[in-house]
Protein backbone atom coordinates (compact mmCIF):
# COMPACT_ATOMS: atom_id res chain seq x y z
CA UNK A 1 0.00 0.00 0.00
CA UNK A 2 1.16 3.35 -1.49
CA UNK A 3 0.93 5.86 1.39
CA UNK A 4 0.23 9.72 1.06
CA UNK A 5 2.77 12.72 2.62
CA UNK A 6 0.05 13.57 5.07
CA UNK A 7 -0.07 9.95 6.19
CA UNK A 8 3.70 10.04 6.67
CA UNK A 9 3.89 13.11 8.29
CA UNK A 10 0.99 11.53 10.98
CA UNK A 11 3.04 8.42 11.19
CA UNK A 12 6.18 10.57 12.34
CA UNK A 13 4.04 12.24 14.88
CA UNK A 14 2.69 9.02 16.02
CA UNK A 15 6.67 7.86 16.85
CA UNK A 16 7.92 11.08 17.87
CA UNK A 17 10.07 11.53 15.29
CA UNK A 18 12.31 14.72 15.37
CA UNK A 19 13.01 16.33 11.82
CA UNK A 20 14.97 19.47 10.84
CA UNK A 21 12.15 20.60 8.32
CA UNK A 22 14.90 20.37 5.43
CA UNK A 23 14.02 18.82 2.85
CA UNK A 24 16.13 17.57 -0.33
CA UNK A 25 13.04 16.43 -3.29
CA UNK A 26 11.40 13.85 -1.31
CA UNK A 27 13.55 13.88 1.61
CA UNK A 28 13.29 15.02 4.44
CA UNK A 29 15.95 15.59 7.08
CA UNK A 30 15.22 13.33 10.59
CA UNK A 31 17.30 11.98 13.48
CA UNK A 32 17.69 8.14 12.90
CA UNK A 33 15.75 5.79 14.82
CA UNK A 34 17.71 2.38 14.45
CA UNK A 35 21.09 4.09 16.71
CA UNK A 36 21.05 6.27 19.14
CA UNK A 37 21.26 9.56 17.04
CA UNK A 38 22.10 12.97 18.19
CA UNK A 39 22.98 14.70 14.73
CA UNK A 40 20.40 15.92 12.31
CA UNK A 41 22.07 14.93 8.95
CA UNK A 42 22.47 11.60 8.96
CA UNK A 43 19.29 10.45 8.46
CA UNK A 44 16.50 11.16 6.44
CA UNK A 45 12.71 9.92 5.33
CA UNK A 46 11.16 9.61 1.92
CA UNK A 47 8.16 11.83 1.96
CA UNK A 48 6.63 9.19 -0.64
CA UNK A 49 7.75 5.48 0.44
CA UNK A 50 7.71 6.41 3.73
CA UNK A 51 11.57 4.78 3.74
CA UNK A 52 13.87 5.57 6.09
CA UNK A 53 17.90 5.63 5.33
CA UNK A 54 20.39 6.36 7.68
CA UNK A 55 23.97 7.30 6.41
CA UNK A 56 25.66 6.99 9.98
CA UNK A 57 24.47 3.24 11.08
CA UNK A 58 24.24 2.26 7.44
CA UNK A 59 20.19 0.72 8.73
CA UNK A 60 16.90 1.08 6.50
CA UNK A 61 13.04 1.04 7.79
CA UNK A 62 9.43 1.65 6.51
CA UNK A 63 8.21 4.01 9.00
CA UNK A 64 5.16 1.33 8.78
CA UNK A 65 7.28 -1.68 10.27
CA UNK A 66 9.20 0.79 12.52
CA UNK A 67 5.50 1.47 14.20
CA UNK A 68 4.51 -2.17 13.79
CA UNK A 69 7.83 -3.13 15.89
CA UNK A 70 7.56 -0.40 18.12
CA UNK A 71 3.73 -0.84 19.12
CA UNK A 72 3.84 -4.63 18.37
CA UNK A 73 0.62 -4.85 16.38
CA UNK A 74 -0.43 -5.37 12.97
CA UNK A 75 -0.82 -3.73 9.48
CA UNK A 76 -4.20 -2.19 9.88
CA UNK A 77 -4.07 -1.41 13.71
CA UNK A 78 -0.94 0.57 12.83
CA UNK A 79 -2.81 2.43 9.86
CA UNK A 80 -5.27 2.77 11.93
CA UNK A 81 -3.37 4.65 14.72
CA UNK A 82 -2.50 6.83 11.81
CA UNK A 83 -5.88 8.11 11.04
CA UNK A 84 -6.61 9.11 14.54
CA UNK A 85 -3.11 11.08 14.40
CA UNK A 86 -3.94 14.65 13.62
CA UNK A 87 -2.82 18.00 14.28
CA UNK A 88 -4.92 20.77 15.55
CA UNK A 89 -3.28 24.41 16.29
CA UNK A 90 -3.72 25.33 20.16
CA UNK A 91 -3.90 28.85 21.07
CA UNK A 92 -1.87 30.48 24.12
CA UNK A 93 -3.74 30.18 26.98
CA UNK A 94 -5.99 33.77 28.24
CA UNK A 95 -3.54 35.27 31.15
CA UNK A 96 -5.45 36.98 33.57
CA UNK A 97 -3.30 40.30 33.94
CA UNK A 98 -0.69 41.96 31.60
CA UNK A 99 1.95 41.34 34.90
CA UNK A 100 1.29 37.59 34.20
CA UNK A 101 1.38 37.95 30.23
CA UNK A 102 4.81 39.60 30.57
CA UNK A 103 5.86 36.33 32.90
CA UNK A 104 4.32 33.87 30.68
CA UNK A 105 4.51 34.50 27.22
CA UNK A 106 7.57 32.72 26.49
CA UNK A 107 5.82 29.62 27.60
CA UNK A 108 2.36 30.39 26.65
CA UNK A 109 3.18 30.68 22.47
CA UNK A 110 1.30 29.02 20.55
CA UNK A 111 2.17 24.90 19.95
CA UNK A 112 0.84 22.51 18.24
CA UNK A 113 -0.90 19.33 20.39
CA UNK A 114 -2.16 16.40 19.16
CA UNK A 115 -6.01 14.48 19.15
CA UNK A 116 -4.69 11.19 20.27
CA UNK A 117 -6.05 7.37 20.77
CA UNK A 118 -4.44 6.80 24.56
CA UNK A 119 -4.42 3.26 24.41
CA UNK A 120 -1.43 3.93 21.30
CA UNK A 121 1.04 4.91 24.81
CA UNK A 122 2.36 2.94 27.29
CA UNK A 123 2.39 5.46 30.10
CA UNK A 124 -0.99 6.16 30.05
CA UNK A 125 -2.24 3.02 29.00
CA UNK A 126 -0.55 1.82 32.34
CA UNK A 127 -3.04 4.10 34.31
CA UNK A 128 -6.25 3.63 32.67
CA UNK A 129 -6.82 6.77 30.70
CA UNK A 130 -9.75 6.12 28.52
CA UNK A 131 -10.51 7.89 25.46
CA UNK A 132 -13.59 8.90 27.21
CA UNK A 133 -11.54 10.17 29.98
CA UNK A 134 -9.33 12.25 27.11
CA UNK A 135 -12.49 13.53 25.68
CA UNK A 136 -14.33 15.09 28.90
CA UNK A 137 -11.05 16.70 30.14
CA UNK A 138 -9.56 17.70 26.68
CA UNK A 139 -6.23 15.75 27.22
CA UNK A 140 -4.12 16.16 23.94
CA UNK A 141 -0.33 15.45 23.09
CA UNK A 142 2.21 18.37 22.50
CA UNK A 143 4.15 18.59 19.61
CA UNK A 144 6.15 21.41 19.97
CA UNK A 145 7.79 23.83 22.42
CA UNK A 146 9.73 22.85 25.90
CA UNK A 147 6.55 20.84 26.69
CA UNK A 148 7.01 18.53 23.66
CA UNK A 149 5.60 15.16 23.85
CA UNK A 150 3.84 15.94 26.95
CA UNK A 151 0.58 15.22 28.08
CA UNK A 152 -1.34 18.58 28.05
CA UNK A 153 -4.12 18.38 31.09
CA UNK A 154 -5.92 21.38 31.00
CA UNK A 155 -6.69 23.01 35.04
CA UNK A 156 -9.90 25.22 34.96
CA UNK A 157 -11.27 27.35 38.06
CA UNK A 158 -13.77 30.06 36.62
CA UNK A 159 -13.93 31.49 40.40
CA UNK A 160 -10.75 32.22 40.78
CA UNK A 161 -9.96 33.04 37.09
CA UNK A 162 -7.76 30.27 36.67
CA UNK A 163 -7.14 28.80 33.79
CA UNK A 164 -3.90 26.84 32.63
CA UNK A 165 -2.64 23.51 32.75
CA UNK A 166 -0.53 20.76 34.20
CA UNK A 167 2.21 18.62 31.59
CA UNK A 168 2.87 15.03 32.27
CA UNK A 169 5.99 13.37 30.31
CA UNK A 170 4.54 10.89 27.92
CA UNK A 171 6.61 9.34 25.97
CA UNK A 172 9.41 7.98 28.30
CA UNK A 173 9.32 4.06 28.00
CA UNK A 174 9.09 4.55 24.02
CA UNK A 175 12.24 7.10 24.54
CA UNK A 176 13.92 4.15 27.03
CA UNK A 177 13.30 1.83 24.13
CA UNK A 178 14.52 3.94 21.34
CA UNK A 179 17.71 5.37 23.33
CA UNK A 180 19.17 1.52 23.56
CA UNK A 181 17.82 -0.02 20.60
CA UNK A 182 15.02 -2.40 22.24
CA UNK A 183 11.58 -3.34 22.51
CA UNK A 184 12.37 -4.38 26.16
CA UNK A 185 9.16 -4.92 27.91
CA UNK A 186 10.40 -4.04 31.51
CA UNK A 187 9.73 -0.11 32.29
CA UNK A 188 11.59 -0.50 35.58
CA UNK A 189 14.39 -1.92 34.33
CA UNK A 190 14.90 0.23 31.72
CA UNK A 191 14.56 2.96 33.50
CA UNK A 192 17.41 1.52 36.50
CA UNK A 193 19.49 1.09 33.18
CA UNK A 194 19.46 4.32 32.38
CA UNK A 195 20.00 5.91 35.61
CA UNK A 196 22.77 3.39 35.56
CA UNK A 197 23.97 5.37 32.09
CA UNK A 198 23.79 8.55 33.25
CA UNK A 199 25.87 8.15 36.24
CA UNK A 200 28.44 5.98 34.19
CA UNK A 201 28.49 8.88 31.67
CA UNK A 202 28.93 11.65 34.16
CA UNK A 203 25.71 13.32 32.34
CA UNK A 204 24.00 16.35 34.11
CA UNK A 205 20.74 18.37 33.08
CA UNK A 206 20.83 21.79 34.41
CA UNK A 207 18.99 25.11 33.22
CA UNK A 208 17.46 22.64 30.58
CA UNK A 209 20.96 22.18 29.04
CA UNK A 210 22.97 18.69 28.98
CA UNK A 211 26.32 18.56 29.90
CA UNK A 212 29.13 15.40 29.89
CA UNK A 213 32.01 15.84 32.05
CA UNK A 214 30.86 19.66 32.58
CA UNK A 215 31.30 20.01 28.60
CA UNK A 216 27.64 21.38 27.26
CA UNK A 217 26.33 18.51 24.21
CA UNK A 218 23.31 17.95 22.37
CA UNK A 219 21.12 14.44 22.56
CA UNK A 220 17.10 15.03 22.34
CA UNK A 221 16.85 11.77 23.70
CA UNK A 222 18.93 12.30 26.93
CA UNK A 223 17.67 15.75 27.46
CA UNK A 224 13.33 14.50 27.12
CA UNK A 225 14.42 11.56 29.52
CA UNK A 226 15.99 13.82 32.01
CA UNK A 227 13.80 16.54 32.31
CA UNK A 228 10.98 17.00 34.96
CA UNK A 229 8.55 14.09 34.67
CA UNK A 230 5.99 16.75 35.74
CA UNK A 231 5.80 20.10 34.07
CA UNK A 232 3.44 23.69 35.21
CA UNK A 233 3.49 26.91 33.79
CA UNK A 234 6.07 29.47 35.69
CA UNK A 235 4.28 30.96 38.68
CA UNK A 236 1.31 28.23 38.18
CA UNK A 237 -1.67 28.82 40.08
CA UNK A 238 -2.95 24.96 40.40
CA UNK A 239 -2.08 24.51 44.16
CA UNK A 240 -4.64 27.58 44.62
CA UNK A 241 -7.53 24.98 43.26
CA UNK A 242 -8.57 21.27 42.51
CA UNK A 243 -8.94 19.59 39.29
CA UNK A 244 -11.90 19.74 38.07
CA UNK A 245 -13.19 22.15 40.30
CA UNK A 246 -16.05 23.59 38.29
CA UNK A 247 -17.86 20.19 37.78
CA UNK A 248 -17.59 19.07 41.10
CA UNK A 249 -20.69 18.52 43.51
CA UNK A 250 -20.60 19.49 47.12
CA UNK A 251 -23.03 17.38 48.37
CA UNK A 252 -21.91 13.98 46.98
CA UNK A 253 -18.78 12.10 48.16
CA UNK A 254 -15.84 13.45 47.02
CA UNK A 255 -13.13 11.05 45.84
CA UNK A 256 -9.51 12.71 46.57
CA UNK A 257 -6.01 11.50 45.33
CA UNK A 258 -2.59 13.10 44.80
CA UNK A 259 -2.22 13.32 41.31
CA UNK A 260 -3.91 13.24 37.93
CA UNK A 261 -2.38 10.11 36.51
CA UNK A 262 -4.66 8.09 39.43
CA UNK A 263 -7.60 10.26 38.48
CA UNK A 264 -8.74 8.41 35.34
CA UNK A 265 -9.04 4.70 37.07
CA UNK A 266 -10.92 6.53 39.65
CA UNK A 267 -13.37 8.61 37.00
CA UNK A 268 -14.02 5.72 34.89
CA UNK A 269 -15.08 2.72 37.75
CA UNK A 270 -15.40 4.33 41.16
CA UNK A 271 -16.87 7.76 40.69
CA UNK A 272 -16.99 10.45 38.32
CA UNK A 273 -17.09 13.35 41.51
CA UNK A 274 -13.47 12.79 41.75
CA UNK A 275 -10.44 15.59 41.89
CA UNK A 276 -6.95 15.49 43.13
CA UNK A 277 -4.62 18.61 44.47
CA UNK A 278 -1.58 18.09 42.54
CA UNK A 279 0.96 16.73 44.73
CA UNK A 280 0.86 15.37 48.31
CA UNK A 281 1.30 19.65 49.97
CA UNK A 282 -2.47 20.74 50.03
CA UNK A 283 -2.13 24.42 50.03
CA UNK A 284 -4.61 26.55 52.63
CA UNK A 285 -6.94 27.68 49.15
CA UNK A 286 -6.92 23.83 48.70
CA UNK A 287 -8.38 23.13 52.28
CA UNK A 288 -11.30 25.95 52.03
CA UNK A 289 -12.43 24.16 48.91
CA UNK A 290 -11.57 20.55 50.66
CA UNK A 291 -14.22 21.69 53.69
CA UNK A 292 -17.18 22.29 51.79
CA UNK A 293 -17.97 19.06 50.35
CA UNK A 294 -20.11 17.03 52.17
CA UNK A 295 -17.59 13.38 53.11
CA UNK A 296 -14.56 12.97 51.00
CA UNK A 297 -12.91 9.14 50.91
CA UNK A 298 -8.68 10.01 50.34
CA UNK A 299 -7.19 7.59 48.13
CA UNK A 300 -2.93 8.38 48.98
CA UNK A 301 -0.21 6.92 47.85
CA UNK A 302 1.71 4.14 49.66
CA UNK A 303 4.47 6.37 50.94
CA UNK A 304 6.19 8.61 53.12
CA UNK A 305 4.24 12.05 51.29
CA UNK A 306 0.91 10.34 51.14
CA UNK A 307 1.34 9.82 55.13
CA UNK A 308 2.56 13.68 55.40
CA UNK A 309 -0.67 14.85 53.73
CA UNK A 310 -3.34 12.33 55.68
CA UNK A 311 -1.27 14.00 58.78
CA UNK A 312 -1.91 17.44 57.33
CA UNK A 313 -4.87 17.14 56.20
CA UNK A 314 -6.42 15.78 59.99
CA UNK A 315 -5.63 18.78 61.84
CA UNK A 316 -7.97 20.74 58.98
CA UNK A 317 -10.45 18.27 57.87
CA UNK A 318 -13.17 16.56 60.02
CA UNK A 319 -15.10 15.07 56.53
CA UNK A 320 -13.05 12.85 55.56
CA UNK A 321 -12.03 8.87 55.88
CA UNK A 322 -9.59 6.79 54.05
CA UNK A 323 -9.13 4.02 52.14
CA UNK A 324 -5.29 2.60 52.16
CA UNK A 325 -4.37 0.63 49.65
CA UNK A 326 -0.57 -1.10 48.75
CA UNK A 327 -1.37 -0.70 45.12
CA UNK A 328 -0.40 1.76 42.73
CA UNK A 329 -2.43 3.10 40.26
CA UNK A 330 -0.50 1.23 37.09
CA UNK A 331 -1.40 -1.96 38.84
CA UNK A 332 -4.43 -4.03 37.44
CA UNK A 333 -5.81 -4.38 40.70
CA UNK A 334 -5.82 -0.75 41.87
CA UNK A 335 -9.97 -0.11 41.34
CA UNK A 336 -10.42 -3.51 42.55
CA UNK A 337 -8.81 -2.92 45.83
CA UNK A 338 -10.01 0.08 46.58
CA UNK A 339 -13.37 -1.34 45.74
CA UNK A 340 -12.70 -4.33 48.30
CA UNK A 341 -10.83 -2.18 51.22
CA UNK A 342 -12.82 -0.57 53.88
CA UNK A 343 -12.79 3.61 54.60
CA UNK A 344 -11.07 3.71 57.77
CA UNK A 345 -10.87 6.98 59.87
CA UNK A 346 -7.54 8.77 59.60
CA UNK A 347 -6.57 8.88 63.00
CA UNK A 348 -6.53 4.74 62.54
CA UNK A 349 -4.98 5.46 59.18
CA UNK A 350 -2.07 7.55 60.74
CA UNK A 351 -1.71 5.02 64.11
CA UNK A 352 -0.83 2.01 61.57
CA UNK A 353 1.24 4.04 59.84
CA UNK A 354 3.15 5.02 63.16
CA UNK A 355 2.64 1.15 64.88
CA UNK A 356 4.33 -0.44 61.55
CA UNK A 357 7.03 1.72 60.78
CA UNK A 358 8.32 2.94 57.58
CA UNK A 359 10.82 0.74 54.95
CA UNK A 360 12.10 2.50 52.74
CA UNK A 361 10.01 5.06 52.27
CA UNK A 362 6.94 2.89 51.57
CA UNK A 363 4.07 2.57 54.48
CA UNK A 364 4.19 -0.89 55.56
CA UNK A 365 0.40 -2.28 56.36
Amino acid sequence: MKLTEQQIRKAMNLLNIPTNNQRNGNWLGILCQLHSDSNFGNASINLESGMMFCFSCHQKISIIDLAKQRFNVSFKEVMKMIDDCYEISFQSIPVQTKQKERKQSKVLREFEEVVFNPEHYYYIRQRGFTQEFCKEFNITRCLSGIYNDYMIIPIKDSAKGIEEFEARRLFEYEKLNMFFNTIEGNYHRLQRKFEKYIIKEKIKFKNYLLYKDDVLFYDDLIKYLLQPKVKYVPNSQAYRTLFNIDNLKFNETLYLVEGTGSLSKIWTFISKNCTCVFGSKIDIEQIELLKKFKHIVIIPDNDLAGYMMIKDLNKELTNFSVINIVTEDTDNSYVKDIQNTNEIAPSVYLSKYINRGISHGKAIF
